[in-house]
């Protein structure tokens, strides 16, 4: 972490460890002097953690945070996912992740690592999204806490703008990918919400009770359009899409799903509602993604064209699973475009 930290608190956690660390270690070896010095340290940088730690309670803004649904809850306000900012905490991940994972190599590592700088620079600039607290302890501890990341467009009274309704992947609901969406939302002036689902894990019992409770939310406020809600499915979130599509009548414009899981098995064993007939759907792919590779992607599209959805695939060259990121940029404007048009 002190290596790789961006951050003054980042270091400053990474100092607190080590010489909490050094603290036990020098008083079992008995150096009483050695040891209460070490500790004076890591109580200073604790205290100074402590005074930077980021609040849970975001004020009332058009970016801002809900709670929603009957598991919404509060989360302490002094723990490590708060205290340490997220982007150092996902700054070590990238150097973690690829001993343990064959599908992410030292280089694809530091490459995203690269690409999360650039993206967390543009949250630490706009203070409404650096004062959003993080959601990665939902994914650590793999909890349903109700939170949703909004953003209220600008509208005149009685307007409704179009909204998308964001559902992030694997390892939790990051700042950073609000960020990416709000820019969109914010040039177009169209709202936006991202739910968080613990680790992103959205099959299981509860994911589509979740995505439910954000959208009901969402359509229930009077500066939304309910005709107009889009659902972007990034990675593991396209598991609750595809049930969406399989389980209920449609409630969305559209569907874009960016380099996401589409589950064949799911989508050919129930009988679609009719209302998904001539659906709109948009997917953004990486040409080398071997996590979800892209041959899986191309069965997928077919058997969404099969049950009668309008697919349009657009396939990103030489890129990977985390496309999002390293082309911020392309993927954007294809977003923007495709909600634009619908």
């Amino acid at each position: 972490m002190l290596l790789v930290a961006r951050t003054l608190e980042g270091r400053a956690a990474a100092l607190f460890a080590l010489a909490t660390i050094a603290s036990a270690a020098t008083a079992i070896a008995k150096r009483l002097r050695v040891s209460i010095g070490l500790l004076a340290a890591a109580l200073l940088c604790g205290a100074f953690l402590l005074a930077r730690s980021t609040a849970i309670t975001v004020p009332s803004s058009a970016v801002r945070l809900e709670y929603v649904g009957p598991r919404a809850t509060r989360p302490w306000r002094i723990a490590p996912t708060h205290v340490v900012p997220e982007r150092d905490q996902l700054a070590l991940a990238t150097v973690l992740v690829p001993m343990v994972d064959a599908l992410m190599t030292r280089q694809s590592a530091a490459r995203l690592r690269g690409a999360l700088d650039a993206v967390y620079d543009d949250v630490d600039r706009d203070p409404s999204l650096k004062s959003l607290p993080s959601a990665m302890g939902d994914a650590i501890l793999d909890r349903d806490s109700g939170r949703v990341f909004v953003f209220e467009p600008p509208h005149a009274r009685g307007e409704r703008r179009p909204a998308i309704l964001f559902l992030h992947g694997s390892a939790g609901s990051w700042k950073g990918y609000f960020a990416e969406l709000y820019a969109i939302a914010r040039a177009n002036r169209w709202a936006l919400a991202q739910p968080s689902f613990g680790f992103g894990n959205w099959n299981i019992r509860g994911g589509l009770d979740a995505v439910e409770s954000a959208r009901a939310w969402l359509v229930s406020q009077p500066w939304v359009d309910p005709t107009r809600v889009h659902l972007v499915c990034l990675s593991n979130g396209g598991r609750a899409a595809t049930r969406i599509i399989a389980t209920t009548e449609r409630r969305y414009r559209s569907i874009v799903w960016v380099s996401s899981v589409i589950e064949r098995s799911v989508l050919d064993d129930h009988p679609w509602h009719p209302s998904w007939n001539a659906a709109p759907m948009l997917v953004l792919h990486g040409a080398n993604d071997e996590r979800i590779p892209l041959e899986y992607v191309t069965r997928a599209v077919e058997s969404l064209s099969a049950h009668g959805a309008e697919v349009e695939r657009e396939v990103f060259a030489g890129e990977d699973h985390y496309l999002v990121f390293t082309q911020r940029v392309r993927v954007r404007a294809a977003i923007a475009r495709w909600v634009a048009r619908w």
